[in-house]
């Protein structure tokens, strides 16, 4: 099954690769992209620094947003301001049962996931998705 989060590295062993990388806006650009209806992210707790610079992206072409959050990886500022990002963008948030969510409930919701990933209540490998829409489903 595996696993694609890094858990045999330790802090005295940590090993950095610089790799290149694009924006979506080049990504549009270059491939003249004008109807993108689903992104799915699942970077493996990297949500808090992509949703932000996605914000421009989600406006214009308001694809579904399907998102696995992996709380145990973030910082708890970086976890509340994803969060919130996902709620300023998104109309409407689900979870994966397609239950309607409020926004101070969700933050509370993914501190508890987390707090519960620290202590083996959960597992780590596993995240933990929301579903953004424009429309009501």
């Amino acid at each position: 099954w595996g696993s694609s989060e890094i858990t045999t590295v330790s802090p005295g062993n940590l090993i950095c690769k610089e790799v290149d990388g694009i924006t979506i806006d080049y990504l549009v650009e270059k491939y003249q992209i004008n109807d993108c209806g689903f992104v799915k992210i699942d970077i493996e707790g990297g949500e808090s620094f992509i949703i932000e610079s996605m914000k421009n992206f989600f406006d214009i072409q308001q694809p579904i947003l399907y998102i696995s959050l992996h709380p145990h990886l973030m910082n708890n500022n970086q976890l509340e301001n994803t969060i919130s990002s996902i709620f300023d963008i998104y109309p409407y948030i689900y979870n994966i049962n397609y239950d309607l969510l409020e926004k101070n409930k969700s933050i509370e919701m993914f501190f508890k996931k987390k707090i519960e990933i620290e202590h083996d209540l959960l597992p780590s490998n596993v995240g933990h998705e929301l579903i953004g829409t424009f429309k009501k489903l």
